[in-house]
């Protein structure tokens, strides 16, 4: 069986990028966006052709650690986020048909602490909190990290874990308005994270769910934008992936982290962490992205 590699994409919930509107999909290439090329598109040149990467398959399952809760919400509150966030992205409508996957929550508990793939047995998509976040080599701006296990050769995903940095909290569920900048919204983090275990790369809308920056506090990031589901069904359109839904995890359904082998943590989040893992750390000023977000909405 051909082997999967990882590529992490952290969402780094500070700072600002581009003025220009654009959803983006991540690919199996080895560049990095930058200013002037904010959206890697496949080169189909290389050997293998580059992909875009996306599920084969129209539903697939994740479910959240047991081995490694949050510090400061209750696992209920964390199933709960974790729920909404997954109904958010299933409740999208693609010219008025319902788009063509459906990511559900498990109610068992994994025993996952990190990023974790089988080539020869049985997986799970796994949620969890981090507190040794420097030592895994993550950007330390980061609120989250999503590993996106996947082929090469031919762009389809295989599994996908969401790390949350227990160092960036405390984490809380905020009202609808927002909260303190110092509280980190929840679902604001994981409805983004989740676009990127379905194959979305950061937006360069600033308005976006996966724009690429965000700061403590805010909420907007819970409900989808246009760009958003503009991306998310170019990805999944009305009728693709085909086939009946089983969201049993390739080679079957294991909860089980801790036994056998091939735990594969991402690398050091830059280029030289690949193939292991690439992180995707666009940092900019505070400042800026609060002065654009006035300016779109004067």
């Amino acid at each position: 069986m051909k082997r999967a590699v990882a590529l992490a994409c952290a969402a780094v919930l500070l700072g600002a990028a581009a003025d220009a509107a654009a959803w983006c999909r991540m690919t199996t290439s080895r560049r990095q966006p930058t200013a002037t090329e904010p959206c890697v598109l496949p080169d189909p040149s290389t050997d293998p052709p580059e992909q875009f990467l996306e599920w084969r398959r129209p539903c697939n399952s994740v479910g959240l650690s047991v081995a490694a809760p949050s510090r400061d919400l209750s696992e209920l509150e964390v199933a709960g986020v974790l729920s909404r966030s997954a109904a958010t992205w299933n409740a999208v409508s693609c010219d008025g048909v319902p788009v063509s996957y459906e990511l559900r929550v498990l109610g068992e508990r994994t025993t996952c602490t990190g990023p974790h793939y089988r080539d020869d047995g049985g997986n799970v998509n796994s949620v969890q909190f981090v507190l040794d976040w420097a030592e895994r080599m993550y950007d330390a701006n980061a609120f989250a990290v999503t590993t996106v296990w996947h082929r090469r050769s031919t762009g389809e995903i295989v599994d996908a874990d969401l790390d949350l940095n227990e160092r960036r909290g405390p984490f809380g569920i905020c009202p609808d308005v927002g909260c303190d900048t110092r509280t980190v919204d929840l679902e604001n983090v994981i409805t983004h994270e989740l676009g990127h275990m379905l194959g979305l790369a950061h937006s360069t809308d600033v308005d976006a769910t996966m724009f690429v920056s965000a700061v403590a506090g805010e909420t907007h990031k819970r409900d989808l934008h246009a760009d958003d589901v503009a991306g998310i069904c170019a990805v999944y359109p009305p009728g693709r992936p085909e086939g009946d839904c089983d969201p049993t995890p390739i080679g079957g359904l294991d909860l089980d982290c801790s036994a056998g082998c091939c735990t594969v943590a991402p690398g050091r989040p830059s280029r030289a962490g690949w193939p292991l893992g690439l992180a995707l750390a666009l940092i900019g000023a505070r400042a800026r992205l609060r002065a654009r977000a006035a300016r779109r909405r004067s």
